[in-house]
């Protein structure tokens, strides 16, 4: 499968077999929500509103909400027919990863907000499905975090 990308070395892991997360991207989605959180993270600070405004004028998405003047990392929180909660969403586009991952909602910060309304999916996709809807690549334009948090909303509906 094209979009999982592990570093198990690297990185900390709930699930570190095969089978488990082949048990974890079969599990059926019952509801999505859309969540994002400011872009600023760890040593990337916070962009200017001038480079936003200029952002959006190239036409690059900088806020899933729209707000013109904030720049967010966005994703979609989905809840599986076993009441297990995921975040669904790209990969550092800078960095180890461009794909779009999975992470259980436990890890999540505070700093995600809900965006819109909660969706009922009930069962008619998998994660694994979300994730492929996420997409692999990542590009400013047409395949950033919120395209992709648009594509897997879609899946919903």
């Amino acid at each position: 499968m094209f979009f999982i990308h592990l570093h198990f070395r690297s990185f900390p892991h709930d699930i570190k077999t095969k089978s488990g997360l082949t048990n974890l991207f079969n599990k059926r989605v019952v509801s999505s929500q859309a969540v994002e959180r400011p872009l600023a993270v760890g040593k990337y600070p916070q962009p200017g509103k001038t480079a936003i405004r200029a952002a959006n004028a190239f036409g690059i998405t900088t806020s899933y909400s729209g707000n013109p003047d904030q720049a967010t990392h966005s994703g979609l929180l989905v809840t599986t027919s076993d009441g297990s909660r995921y975040l669904v969403h790209k990969g550092d586009g800078f960095g180890k990863s461009s794909n779009t991952v999975v992470v259980d909602a436990k890890h999540m910060s505070k700093n995600w907000i809900p965006v819109g309304s909660s969706q009922d999916v009930g069962g008619r996709a998998t994660v694994s499905d979300y994730v492929k809807a996420g997409g692999k690549d990542y590009h400013l334009w047409g395949a950033n975090c919120h395209d992709a948090t648009h594509n897997m909303q879609n899946l919903g509906k």
